[in-house]
């Protein structure tokens, strides 16, 4: 079956689980609030979701140098906590148990972000099949750091926590 997750040509109460694997992290936040809805119709009894943990979607930013577009490395347009999902989810659905897992990672600095993106012009690194979503360029060159944006790299890694990368949560129907 293809469809698009916000209108789903499928049975109420069709399944007796939802699974939805680092899916509504690349939702237009309309689209997301459908696609929530569609998955609490289609679900007999369990919704189980999971998306990175808290990301800092500014972390991994790629800024184009053809058409000067900014825009998140792996395409999330959203970012989450468990609480967020719990009221998107809502009160039809009851929450079970919330779980941490996967690699731990540094959530980078705020200022020292802004410093290097501002002031070095450093954003992540782009891969080398990145394609900008706006002008379609996918010539993006090596980046090398400067001493600004590896001071900004080095003291980032020293006052942030590591926290695992992703969270995933269940939910049962009420």
């Amino acid at each position: 079956m293809q469809c698009s997750a916000d209108k789903m040509a499928i049975h109420n109460q069709s399944f007796d689980m939802v699974f939805s694997s680092e899916l509504i992290e690349h939702l237009p936040i309309e689209m997301l609030k459908n696609t929530i809805s569609e998955f609490k119709r289609i679900s007999q009894k369990y919704l189980f979701i999971t998306v990175p943990n808290n990301e800092y979607l500014p972390q991994n930013y790629i800024k184009c140098p053809k058409c000067l577009g900014i825009f998140h490395s792996y395409g999330h347009l959203n970012t989450f906590t468990a609480k967020s999902i719990i009221n998107l989810v809502g009160s039809d659905f009851k929450h079970v148990k919330t779980g941490y897992y996967g690699p731990l990672v540094r959530r980078y600095n705020k200022t020292l972000l802004n410093i290097k993106h501002e002031l070095s012009n450093k954003w992540f690194d782009p891969g080398k099949n990145t394609i900008c979503p706006v002008c379609k360029n996918t010539g993006f060159g090596s980046l090398r750091g400067n001493l600004v944006s590896k001071f900004c790299n080095g003291l980032s890694r020293v006052v942030s926590q590591k926290k695992p990368y992703w969270l995933f949560i269940l939910f049962k129907k009420v």
